[in-house]
């Protein structure tokens, strides 16, 4: 891990809206994502998505554990809501 990065843990099968979690940099963890590492169970599924602004959660990709992705590209600083599990 960068010795600048900052770690969010999800350890429940749920919805979770960035938005309403508090970023230890300041602000929310809502469009701060650039990397992640999704260690659950082997071939557990997981969603991210962006919050178009008005009215619906849009799907960006998703992940299946094991996995670990150094750098989102265009969906750096986009993700809004993710669902594990």
């Amino acid at each position: 891990m960068h010795p600048s990065s900052y770690f969010l843990g999800l350890y429940f099968c749920q919805w979770e809206n960035l938005g309403t979690r508090s970023y230890s940099g300041g602000g929310h963890w809502n469009d701060k994502m650039s990397s992640f590492v999704n260690n659950q169970t082997f071939d557990t599924y997981t969603s991210f998505h962006n919050w178009n602004g008005t009215n619906a959660w849009i799907f960006r990709f998703d992940s299946y554990a094991l996995d670990i992705v150094g750098n989102l590209g265009t969906n750096n600083n986009v993700i809004d809501g993710i669902q594990v599990c």
